[in-house]
């Protein structure tokens, strides 16, 4: 999220080094982080920012911060693990106000631009905030220092070896067992809304033989033949808003089709199935057509939140009879378009998509219905395209590697391998050689690869290799997760944390640092399966994750578990 040119506020991209300019201003710092793909985000950019008396206040009495959550991932992690703790929240974007000593003061998810629903104004935290620190510095924030020690303190509890073969297992079944309880059996998924794609837990579960096995099957048949799946490009949206996949999250991004290509290839080897390697295909041609860079490479993500109504997704049904004529009747049938939209009121409570129907997937298609999708694209081509984020990131990237070069073979598909050795020589330009590689986040940038990033590269290579019989990816690969081990794997807590452990200071210094974003789970279970005591560590901190319901991606430690070879 850039910060935005010509803006009321004085904001610095962050440094160390503003601890000092804080100190002698006798001001706090102010941190604002947020992605660029956050609706909130861009409507506190907007709104608070915007407003002149808001940015005066801001400007007068803080050193004010902008972090772009999606490319400082090391410092974003560490913001969005304080909001966690200390306001029990994942929500974006984050309010982080610190003493120049880096003790947090205040932190906050989102907040209105005024007083809405009981909830407090942005000026009014500023303002309260201030004046805290105008009067007894040392008490404002004393309460999150008491919490954040007590987390550091049950962080640092020993955690015993998990080395019995059957107490895993158990483990694992129980996990299976709370995941079927919550099933959904009519629409699929799990819980209720907002439904996320979950293809990690989908891919364990498919390990499984028996109910647990059928509902992830189930889900994958589900939501391939939803409104979650693009039928005229054959992307996959982020997540539904409702429980029946009928409203989704207009935005695409790419590890998601990566990621859900995954699952459905697990599942086709399973139990071969058109609409799975339909689904599957669907999401990585979106990849190589509408996420291609000309230089090389491929874009985060597109975004259709922005648009202004209608957007691209969104159709009536009186443009889609002018342009499909005597096949529009059959065509809207088959997705669920209706005369007078098919986004009932509780989907859309304001009314603001009336009479306009989002395409429902159905696979697997017909040669006549290819024909009416290629021209209703189209007719999508001369509309607003949806806005691309054309930062291209490594891990994500690193995934779809795997997902191409597997693809090629299992769908006998020779241009998916043709693209997987394009974009492994790309992956090559983001590298330093060496015996311990360093990796950078975007291509040319100064951030440092997540160790996310990292282990998605380690799995993406060592699957390339697998494939190819090639030596070089798969030395890279162990490079890799040498890497990972010696800078940034606790073991005992089962997880990579987001920066080397070395010394700092204020909340950068937190004892038991914020863990990274999910990192790949076949990365972990290379790690989790060597041998040794740190192996051992390693699976028994999973485990104990799981059992905390600590992890944001429960399916990867599962899937992790799953695969871990257990004697």
């Amino acid at each position: 999220m850039q910060i935005p040119a010509g803006g009321l506020v004085q904001w610095h991209r962050w440094g160390t080094e503003l601890a000092e300019v804080a100190r002698q201003a006798g001001k706090p710092l102010y941190i604002f982080a947020g992605s660029r793909l956050n609706e909130l985000a861009r409507a506190t950019v907007r709104q608070s920012f915007a407003s002149p008396e808001t940015a005066e206040f801001l400007n007068r009495h803080f050193v004010c911060v902008w972090v772009d959550l999606d490319e400082q991932v090391h410092l974003g992690a560490v913001i969005r693990v304080h909001l966690s703790l200390l306001r029990q929240s994942e929500a974006l974007p984050v309010h982080l106000w610190l003493s120049p000593e880096l003790r947090v003061l205040e932190v906050a998810a989102y907040l209105p631009p005024t007083e809405e629903w009981g909830k407090l104004g942005f000026l009014k935290v500023a303002q309260q905030v201030n004046e805290g620190w105008g009067g007894d510095p040392s008490n404002l924030g004393a309460k999150f220092t008491e919490t954040l020690e007590q987390a550091a303190e049950a962080a640092g509890q020993e955690v015993l070896p998990v080395t019995d073969a059957g107490a895993l297992r158990e483990l694992l079944d129980q996990a299976a067992a709370e995941w079927r309880g919550q099933a959904d059996a009519l629409n699929g998924g799990f819980g209720e809304a907002p439904k996320q794609l979950q293809p990690e837990l989908l891919r364990f579960l498919l390990t499984r033989a028996g109910p647990e096995r059928e509902h992830a099957r189930f889900t994958l048949l589900s939501v391939a033949n939803s409104a979650l799946r693009d039928p005229l490009d054959g992307g996959f949206f982020k997540y539904s808003t409702d429980g029946a996949w009928r409203l989704p999250s207009l935005q695409k991004r790419l590890a998601d089709q990566a990621r859900m290509a995954l699952a459905y290839l697990d599942a086709d080897a399973l139990a071969p199935d058109p609409v799975l390697r339909a689904a599957a295909r669907g999401a990585l041609d979106y990849t190589l057509t509408r996420l291609a860079l000309p230089a090389g490479g491929f874009a985060f993500a597109e975004d259709g939140t922005e648009e202004p109504t209608p957007p691209a997704y969104l159709w009536s049904a009186e443009e889609l009879g002018a342009v499909l004529g005597p096949d529009a009747a059959a065509f809207c049938q088959r997705h669920r378009v209706l005369p007078a939209g098919n986004l009932s009121e509780d989907l859309d409570p304001g009314a603001r998509l009336k009479g306009l129907n989002i395409l429902v997937s159905s696979l697997p298609s017909t040669s006549g219905e290819t024909v009416q999708l290629a021209k209703v694209a189209a007719l999508r081509q001369s509309r607003r395209a949806p806005v691309r984020d054309e930062r291209a990131f490594v891990g994500p990237q690193a995934l779809l590697l795997a997902a191409l070069v597997r693809a090629a073979g299992q769908l006998e598909e020779p241009r998916y391998r043709q693209a997987a050795d394009r974009l492994w020589l790309e992956l090559q330009t983001y590298q330093t050689a060496g015996e311990s590689p360093s990796v950078q986040r975007m291509a040319g940038a100064s951030e440092q690869a997540s160790p996310a990033d990292l282990a998605a590269l380690a799995f993406g290579a060592r699957t390339y290799a697998q494939v190819t019989g090639r030596s070089e990816p798969a030395r890279l690969a162990d490079q890799l997760l040498r890497k990972l081990v010696t800078e940034y794997l606790d073991a005992r807590r089962g997880c990579f944390m987001v920066r080397p452990l070395r010394p700092a200071t204020g909340f950068l210094a937190y004892p038991a640092p914020a863990p990274a974003e999910p990192c790949h789970p076949e990365a972990l279970a290379l790690l989790a399966g060597l041998g040794g005591e740190d192996a051992a560590l390693l699976r028994s901190g999973m485990a104990e994750r799981l059992r905390r319901a600590e992890a944001s991606n429960p399916g990867e430690l599962l899937l992790a578990l799953g695969n871990v070879a257990v004697e």
